[in-house]
């Protein structure tokens, strides 16, 4: 009994626009806890900082809050970068090939455990760029062993490749 594939496959038009539609909630995978503690960091720094400036001896600790509001604040903001990256890669971007280099392990203070990574390389004209690709999913090694080349989009120097949302690409 053969193995069956843990990664699905979304088959992307070489053509561009693409429709995001379809995919709109998996660009958001890998990056739901960084939302997550981002609003609750937000709104329990602001709730305790508004706390503190009705009790006078609260101020210091107050300023503390507020400083993890605005961490909750940028934390939010990435997210929404990355996922408004992603968007604009899948719809624009032109379909690359890279190689996985090595695989690895990085630990994610958020979970308290370490995620499962991938660094590829993709080659250029005059020198290679190197990517990391992270996922909560130990599948992620077994569907991208070391020499490998998976299927990407770039698009004015970022990159996203399926295997960051569970799936792989392929060429319709």
């Amino acid at each position: 009994m053969a193995k069956q594939p843990v990664f699905r496959k979304i088959a992307i038009q070489k053509t561009t626009p693409r429709a995001v539609q379809p995919f709109s909630s998996a660009f958001v995978k890998g990056l739901r806890m960084y939302r997550f503690f981002g609003y609750f960091f937000l709104i329990g720094g602001l709730y305790i900082f508004a706390i503190s400036i009705f009790k006078f001896d609260m101020i210091f600790p107050g300023i503390f809050f507020l400083a993890m509001s605005i961490m909750g604040f940028s934390m939010i903001k990435k997210v929404r970068k990355r996922v408004k990256s992603r968007k604009e890669v899948f719809r624009f971007g032109k379909p690359i090939r890279a190689t996985v280099e090595k695989q690895d392990r990085k630990f994610n203070f958020l979970k308290s455990e370490r995620d499962y990574t991938i660094t590829v390389s993709y080659k250029l004209k005059d020198y290679s760029k190197l990517i990391l690709i992270v996922s909560k999913k130990r599948a992620l090694w077994h569907e991208c062993p070391v020499g490998k080349n998976i299927l990407g989009l770039e698009y004015n120097g970022d990159f996203f490749f399926g295997e960051e949302i569970g799936c792989k690409f392929k060429i319709q």
